[in-house]
């Protein structure tokens, strides 16, 4: 930083400057060059064009040298924007070593570049060059001021959005080796065929899923994890939810390459025929979706370097356009639901983020591949990509990111497409147990054997072909190393395997999960944010701890911008928080550290009440949408007297951001609610006891030597923050007020009454709230008077100090009868609005309920 600073304000170039204008100077009056030659310079006779010609290419010289000091300085001022961005550290040392004023002293320097005749050296200097050496000083002071706490502004009441975790994802781009998938072996996982002696209807059992068992009941499943065999096509129908995103589409002209979201494959019982019956597509052409139930062959390596696109009959495929799919970037989630009947035609439905957008009859997945009769004695091995499988390879620009998807042998209802979109991509479960934010875990969506599929990039483990073999089974590790061109035997290459989150549900076999095909332009990404990482650390108590060793303005703003984000961030550590009473700590350490407070800090803290479920859907009656989390707004926010002692006009921001709450907000009725429950009322009174009985200020004894008590919340009541005091009290006691607080509200009054023998006839308290003379009460709003010490003796008990400094009887003391005058003044507005004439008689009969008419007569007595 400081060697930046000093190439910018180096003497070097300021001397670079001076010397070229002494040469023009020289070369104008003179004639005679700067660059001359000794001879021609010592007296030798020169002709005058050749004078003129040495002052131009003088001239040319000096201009270049300049523009390239100018460029320079550009240059250093762009690294310097770059470091204050990035770093508060460096913002701060910018500050420390008079940044500012160095940047400032570029702009100064330049005062007459402008001019229709600039001086030199900025006689030839381009002014688009000028105005780039002061675009960058302008943003580098602008970058080193985003933080300044000087220039902060205040809080505002509107709820923060909170922060976004991304959800776990394998990303396929096709740009790096032009094929990228997720390989499912064994589908629909079916048992050995034992002998001839089952037959052929044996075989179709095995087809339909019927099962084959032995002697002792025992299952010999060929693939996948689990025992039983599980059918395909499922009887009733099926449906496949996945969350996907494109980041960029291929161009449909020069390399275009379709989003493959689904292509399941089976082989010809007896024939190495490989047919696709089931394909999820999004065209390369138009971005449309392409579902088809039509039995194609799976094309070879030759054939796929033309992006084949699958035939689409009327009665086995659909084409459906939606332009929500060509934006790009955005997350979306498709539900493809296959319903199949006996009597009529299957249909096809087609649901896009919870909605649907398509219906048609389509002719469901054929019983058998190829139209094979259903007594063989070896089944079909059903297996699937997602993603493009090596025989299309194709090198494209194309990038789109896999989520969370699932197989149901079920046919969803549309509620239950809609519970599912609500989910989201984070959702981890195998829909059992499916619980939305903020409400409880709700029935079983589907049934347990109906799972057969579930994959979430979340759970991710590496093996090797050999330990899949071992631990899983031979044919799937055959079926892999075959994808791979791998022996089954291989040790050594590590393969990942996204697990199948259904695996450990009742029910036939299911497949193992989806084979990561592809290295270099698949990536499997799972996130892993600090607000969790945290909670394996200590959660927020190590954050608590970082609070409490801050010693400067920059740490504690870096300590407690640290646990705001952890906090919004992360529900564990909001509980965590509520249970520890960490907001009250938190509390307790700020106060400790008040000299250190600025608008950053009081703006995070005021950050951390948004912090939970702000939707009105799940606030219930003791929290608003604008303050979702009550224990940081009750035990750090309320906490007034920490606000109040702190320096600057933190206090008044605090006033603003709550009147705000209570008046202009939309939810202002509920927050209200809160504010009365919470004893607001009664906070601020015990602030205005400690105003009237002259406390702030006033020195203390203790031991032979005399002390003064800092006066922190001495200026907590003057000319700018008492107006809004007073306007909270009327929003806190007007409409419905609870009876403690008006009962609280009558009895404050009740104790600035004097004594019945002083007399208060002869006391001055005209605008005495809002005079100069206030400040010297230590009532005032400068800081800097409220924390000087005052030295003296306590006054003798039964006098109070005046507005002059002087003792008078208690009761007497000008703040105290102007302070009970405009108590009465808010009791009058509650009682009477003077704008429409008019007398509220709900609150007078309140009034008179809570606080009697006795009350009334003390007052005038």
């Amino acid at each position: 930083m400081l060697a930046l600073l000093d190439i910018l304000n180096s003497r070097a170039l300021d001397s670079c400057y001076a010397d070229g204008a002494a040469s023009y100077s020289a070369a104008d009056e003179g004639g005679v060059s700067p660059g001359a030659d000794n001879e021609g310079a010592s007296g030798g006779a020169t002709s005058p064009d050749a004078d003129a010609a040495g002052a131009e290419a003088s001239r040319r010289n000096t201009s270049m040298t300049h523009d390239e000091l100018i460029q320079l300085k550009v240059d250093v001022l762009r690294s310097l924007v770059t470091c204050l961005r990035d770093s508060h550290r460096s913002r701060a040392v910018f500050r420390k070593v008079g940044g500012f004023v160095r940047a400032l002293s570029v702009v100064v320097g330049m005062r007459d570049a402008f001019k229709d005749l600039p001086p030199p050296p900025f006689t030839s200097t381009p002014p688009q060059l000028l105005l780039a050496l002061i675009g960058g000083v302008f943003s580098c002071l602008t970058t080193a001021m985003r933080y300044e706490p000087a220039n902060a502004k205040g809080p505002s009441s509107s709820a923060h959005t909170p922060l976004q975790q991304a959800a776990p994802f394998v990303e396929f781009d096709m740009s790096a080796e032009g094929f990228g998938c997720l390989f499912l072996p064994s589908l629909a996982p079916h048992s050995a065929p034992t002998g001839g002696a089952m037959g052929g209807a044996g075989a179709a059992a095995a087809v339909v899923g019927a099962g084959l068992t032995g002697p002792t009941g025992d299952h010999s499943v060929t693939g996948g994890i689990g025992t039983g065999d599980r059918p395909f096509p499922p009887q009733s129908g099926l449906s496949y939810s996945t969350w996907f995103t494109v980041e960029r589409y291929s161009d449909p002209r020069s390399d275009p390459h379709s989003v493959r979201l689904l292509t399941v494959v089976r082989s010809i019982p007896g024939s190495s025929a490989q047919l696709l019956c089931l394909v999820v597509w999004l065209s390369a052409r138009d971005k449309a979706l392409i579902v088809s139930t039509q039995e194609t062959p799976l094309p070879s390596q030759s054939q796929a370097l033309q992006e084949i696109e699958p035939s689409l009959a009327p009665d086995t495929g659909c084409r459906v356009w939606c332009p929500d799919l060509l934006t790009e970037g955005h997350w979306h989630h498709l539900v493809v639901v296959l319903n199949r009947t006996i009597l009529k035609t299957s249909s096809l439905t087609v649901y896009l983020d919870g909605k649907s957008v398509h219906t048609q009859r389509l002719q469901y997945i054929a019983l058998m591949p190829g139209g094979a009769p259903a007594n063989l004695n070896v089944a079909a091995n059903v297996y699937a990509y997602i993603g493009s499988a090596p025989p299309y390879r194709r090198l494209s620009r194309l990038v789109w990111r896999q989520g969370v998807c699932h197989l149901l042998e079920e046919v969803l209802s549309p509620a239950a497409v809609g519970l599912l979109h609500q989910l989201g991509p984070h959702y981890t479960g195998s829909l059992q147990a499916p619980q939305l934010p903020g409400c409880e875990a709700g029935a079983a969506l589907v049934l347990e054997e109906k799972v057969v599929l579930g994959l979430n990039a979340a759970a991710l483990s590496h093996f090797t072909l050999s330990k899949i073999r071992k631990f899983y089974s031979k044919v799937d590790s055959k079926a892999i190393a075959k994808q791979l061109g791998m022996s089954s035997h291989e040790n050594a290459t590590p393969i990942r395997v996204v697990h199948n989150s259904a695996g450990h549900l009742t029910g036939p076999a299911r497949t193992m999960g989806g084979v990561v095909i592809g290295y270099l332009g698949v990536r499997v990404f799972c996130p892993r944010p600090v607000a969790s990482v945290i909670q394996t650390l200590g959660g927020t108590s190590v954050m608590l701890g970082l609070v409490a060793m801050a010693s400067d303005v920059e740490t504690l703003y870096a300590a407690v911008k640290a646990l705001s984000c952890v906090v919004r961030s992360s529900k564990p550590a909001q509980v965590s928080m509520t249970r520890c009473s960490g907001y009250q700590m938190l509390g307790q350490l700020l106060r400790r550290k008040l000299h250190l407070l600025n608008t950053h800090v009081l703006h995070l803290c005021l950050g951390l009440v948004t912090a939970g479920d702000a939707s009105p859907t799940t606030a219930t009656p003791l929290t608003s949408p604008a303050i979702p989390n009550l224990p940081a707004f009750t035990d750090l926010v309320l906490d007034l007297e920490l606000w109040c002692r702190a320096p600057g006009e933190l206090w008044r921001s605090l006033l603003e951001y709550l009147l705000e709450l209570a008046k202009e907000s939309p939810d202002r009725h509920s927050n209200l609610q809160i504010m009365r429950s919470v004893g607001l009322v009664s906070r601020f009174l015990l602030l205005l006891y400690d105003f009237v009985s002259c406390r702030e200020g006033l020195p203390t004894t203790s031991g032979p030597t005399t002390t003064t008590t800092t006066s922190p919340g001495g200026y907590s009541y003057g000319p700018v923050t008492s107006p809004l005091l007073h306007s909270l009290m009327t929003v806190l006691l007007a409409v419905n007020p609870r009876p403690d607080d008006l009962l609280s509200y009558g009895q404050f009054i009740l104790a600035t009454l004097p004594p019945l023998s002083a007399c208060e006839k002869d006391v001055e308290v005209d605008a005495f709230l809002f005079s100069g003379r206030h400040s010297k009460d230590g009532g005032g709003e400068n800081p800097g008077a409220s924390q000087t010490p005052k030295t003296s003796s306590t006054p003798a008990s039964g006098e109070a100090l005046s507005s002059n400094g002087s003792c008078s009887p208690v009761g007497i003391s000008p703040r105290v009868i102007a302070l009970r005058n405009k108590c009465l003044e808010i009791l009058h507005t509650l009682l009477y609005n003077s704008n429409k004439n008019t007398i509220h008689l709900g609150f007078c009969e309140e009034v008179v309920r809570v606080l009697g008419l006795d009350w009334v007569v003390v007052l005038t007595g």
